[in-house]
C-alpha cells in the first residue's frame, strides 16, 4: 500500500472516531439536564463519569508536537499538508503522515501518539495505558535496539527502521517516530538520528503536568 492509500484509509477511521466522540457528548449533555432531580450521591457519580469521557475525548494536536516547519527542515524541502487520522480508536491513538511535495521525492516521517489521558475510562480499568501499550509494542520485536538518552527504555525496531521506528515512552505518554529519507540514505543511524532528533522536540513540547 502506497502512503496515499494508507492516509486516505486512516482518514476514514479518523471520521468513525469523531462520530463516537460525538455521541459520547451527546450523552453527558443528556446526563447533566437531569442532574437537579437526583440524590447527591447520584451527583458526584455522573459529574465523574462526565470528567472521565471529557479526558477520553480532549486530545493534544499531534501537529504541534512534530510541526510542518520541522519536517521541511528535515527533508530540506516542501511537504503537502500533514495528514492526520486515528488509529487504535479504544487507545485514542493519533497518527500523523508527513510527506514531502515532490511526486519524485519518497520522503516521509510517520508520527504515532497514545496518551493514558485520551483512553477510555473502561479501557484504562482493563490496565490498558500508555505504558501498557509501550511494553505489549516492545514485546513484539525482541532483537529491537536499545536508545539510551530518550526516556527510560526508548528502542528502535531497526534494522532499516522496522515497522514504527523510534519508540518512546514519557511518563503517560508512548509515542512513535518513523523517517523515510529514501534514496538519499545510505546508513540506517541517519534515520536513526533524525527520529531522534524530532523525539527531543517532542518531549520539549509535551505538557509538562502529571495525568489527573
Amino acid at each position: 500500500m502506497n502512503i496515499h492509500t494508507r492516509a486516505g484509509a486512516l482518514g476514514i477511521v479518523g471520521a468513525l472516531l469523531l462520530s463516537a466522540v460525538f455521541l459520547t457528548a451527546c450523552s453527558g449533555s443528556n446526563k447533566q439536564s437531569s442532574l437537579d432531580s437526583k440524590s447527591e450521591t447520584t451527583v458526584e457519580t455522573e459529574q465523574k463519569s462526565a470528567a472521565d469521557s471529557k479526558s477520553a475525548a480532549s486530545s493534544i494536536d499531534p501537529l504541534i508536537l512534530i510541526t510542518k516547519a520541522d519536517a521541511e527542515a528535515l527533508f530540506g524541502e516542501r511537504i503537502k499538508e500533514p495528514k492526520g487520522s486515528n488509529g487504535d480508536e479504544s487507545l485514542g491513538q493519533q497518527i500523523v503522515i508527513y510527506g514531502a511535495d515532490s511526486e519524485t521525492s519518497f520522503k516521509t516521517v510517520t508520527f504515532s501518539l497514545i496518551r493514558t489521558a485520551d483512553i477510555a475510562k473502561e479501557e484504562r480499568d482493563k490496565g490498558r495505558d500508555a505504558a501498557h501499550a509501550f511494553v505489549t509494542a516492545k514485546e513484539q520485536f525482541p532483537s529491537a535496539k536499545p536508545v539510551p538518552g530518550i526516556g527510560g527504555s526508548a528502542f528502535w525496531d531497526g534494522p532499516q527502521g522496522g515497522w514504527t521506528g523510534l519508540n518512546v515512552l514519557s511518563k503517560d505518554t508512548y509515542f512513535t517516530i518513523k523517517v523515510n529519507l529514501g534514496t538519499d540514505v545510505t546508513s540506517d543511524t541517519v534515520e536513526l538520528n533524525a527520529e531522534k532528533g524530532l523525539a527531543l522536540k517532542v518531549l520539549e513540547r509535551l505538557p509538562k503536568e502529571p495525568l489527573k
